[in-house]
């Protein structure tokens, strides 16, 4: 027990830069909900819609990196030196955001089929053209921070996650109101900042690791490697974020109120997922370092910890959506209709929070033991399978409306953690059956 309070300890001690970089993160985009918020109801569902496409495409070009620090944790645990890779994970990332962001540029002519109102279009229109290009300087700042955290260096990175979140609020203030002698850019504003601000975390993170660049070889397999790892992973993340996508695509199918409603929502519902996310790849650095090196003891000790942390925060979240859903959804707009729906989505939201925390920490252990195809099919067969066909019913087929569709998610997150929870187990034992052989 002792040696368990002990590793608990460090796991939350390496989890906390993590967490408030992440979170970081996650506010940028509050941050842009609640300016939007006050300029109107309208700028809020159509950035809310043009986030329901962009979010799925940035989450996968996040998934494509994000085999670097369990990857390259391995080969510190191995002791090998990584710095000599910079160069090609530079390369990699760039390449990714290229191709991604070519793919919402021109997928997006296929908005016009979806049969939404022609004005939240023409909003959501505006906020497109300008921030599909900055996926490519979000995925680089996503690269340079999982070679960082490889190294168990995580401070830096999301200090700078943390500053851009108040830099965000300032330059969203003054371009989409048009203070200080700048003209009023409306949404326009919302998306010229959100361009900004990825390109100065990205900036931020290259300069002190300029220094460590003085091997220019790009290396193919290694970026192989990291691809092949994280292409499961990315997948998964993509169909998974896509299936929290399709609730802001389907609400708004229901009008400006019902996307506004449920886009607020799932930013407050994101940004508690940030801690167990955060605590997951905190436990697949670890646990990647721990299987380097052979010690499986010390994997089954981080395993319990990661689930203890995880635990602990999303009790803390589903308390408190279920004591203060109106004051949370007020902090975002004053509009009674919205409120009102909100609340609703709240409740539900509430329920599946310990579910949510023990899916994504068991998939940060099980990708700190190199397992991730599994997991990935795991996880989409649930969710398209099962989840969002019962929320689809749910929605159209009964009075709930977009409610429905959270139903339906929440019953995919019960589902996934079970499954996961077993097959965890099955690797443990497998991990222990081959390090005594």
């Amino acid at each position: 027990m002792q040696d368990l309070r002990f590793h608990f300890k460090q796991l939350l001690k390496f989890s906390t830069p993590i967490i408030l970089g992440q979170l970081g993160m996650m506010l940028i985009m509050v941050g842009d909900v609640f300016i939007a918020s006050i300029y109107s109801t309208e700028a809020v569902a159509a950035t809310g819609l043009a986030n329901a496409f962009f979010m799925p495409f940035l989450l996968l070009g996040i998934g494509l990196v994000i085999g670097v620090s369990p990857k390259l944790s391995v080969k510190l645990g191995r002791g090998e030196k990584i710095h000599h890779y910079l160069i090609s994970l530079i390369c990699y990332g760039t390449l990714i955001g290229i191709f991604l962001s070519l793919i919402l540029d021109y997928g997006i002519f296929f908005i016009k089929f979806f049969g939404y109102e022609k004005l939240l279009v023409s909003n959501m229109l505006i906020y497109w053209d300008i921030i599909v290009w900055s996926l490519v300087f979000a995925i680089l700042y996503e690269v340079l921070k999982e070679f960082l955290q490889a190294k168990q260096k995580v401070i830096y990175a999301n200090v700078v996650a943390i500053v851009c979140v108040f830099l965000n609020i300032v330059i969203n203030y003054i371009l989409v109101f048009g203070k200080f002698g700048f003209p009023e850019l409306g949404i326009a504003g919302l998306a010229y900042t959100s361009f900004a601000i990825r390109v100065i975390m990205f900036v931020a993170l290259l300069f002190p690791l300029l220094k460590q660049i003085n091997y220019f070889k790009v290396e193919w397999p290694f970026i192989k490697e990291i691809f092949d790892f994280s292409l499961p992973i990315a997948l998964m993340t993509f169909f998974e974020v896509l299936a929290f996508s399709t609730i802001s695509m389907i609400a708004a199918k229901f009008g400006t109120i019902s996307a506004a409603a449920n886009y607020i929502v799932l930013n407050i519902a994101s940004t508690a997922f940030i801690i167990p996310l955060s605590i997951s790849r905190a436990s697949s650095v670890k646990i990647g370092h721990c299987k380097g090196a052979g010690d499986i003891r010390l994997v089954k000790t981080y395993t319990q910890a990661s689930l203890i942390l995880a635990l602990i925060f999303t009790t803390i979240s589903c308390t408190v959506f279920v004591i203060f859903p109106e004051q949370l959804i007020k902090l975002f707009s004053k509009d009674t209709h919205v409120i009102l729906l909100g609340v609703e989505l709240m409740f539900v939201v509430a329920l599946f929070q310990l579910s949510d925390g023990l899916q994504v920490t068991l998939q940060g252990i099980l990708r700190g033991l190199e397992q991730t195809k599994i997991p990935s099919f795991v996880v989409v067969g649930v969710f398209w399978l099962i989840g969002i066909p019962l929320g689809v019913l749910l929605a159209f087929y009964t009075v709930l409306e977009s409610q429905g569709i959270w139903i339906g998610i929440a019953a995919s997150l019960v589902l996934v953690s079970i499954f996961l929870a077993i097959l965890l187990k099955k690797t443990l034992q497998n991990e222990t059956r081959q390090l005594s052989l």
